[in-house]
């Protein structure tokens, strides 16, 4: 496994710890998420997560043309970011910011599932 890769799968990671500590933020102390760091730090590391993935693309020549995985990843990756943005600044009650947040980490997971597999589908790959 190369060093970019690593990369990517770090930054996906802390992608992902970042959405649930900041919901969990959300619920528990709100003000916390008015600081700074707080609000700049997951914009700087989903860049980063972006730039190591197409990174990777251009390294080990997968274009998205030819590869319809690609595709489902990168739109799993716009509904992941338009549900947590859903669940941290949209959402009003209690259950609709839970909806959401509970929508974006299956969304995440989800997009793992493309990337591990190479289906479009994911892990409902079996089940259509």
């Amino acid at each position: 496994m190369s060093i970019l890769l690593k990369l990517h799968l770090l930054f996906a990671l802390v992608s992902i710890s970042s959405l649930m500590f900041r919901l969990i933020l959300k619920r528990v102390k709100p003000v916390i998420l008015e600081k700074k760091i707080i609000k700049i730090f997951p914009h700087i590391n989903d860049t980063c997560l972006l730039l190591a993935g197409v990174t990777l693309a251009v390294t080990y020549g997968v274009s998205p043309a030819a590869n319809p995985w690609l595709i489902s990843k990168l739109l799993g990756i716009c509904v992941y970011i338009m549900l947590g943005v859903y669940a941290l600044k949209i959402a009003s009650t209690k259950i609709q910011q839970i909806f959401g947040g509970l929508a974006a980490i299956s969304c995440f997971i989800w997009i793992a599932s493309v990337a591990v597999t190479r289906s479009p589908l994911g892990f409902f790959t079996g089940i259509f």
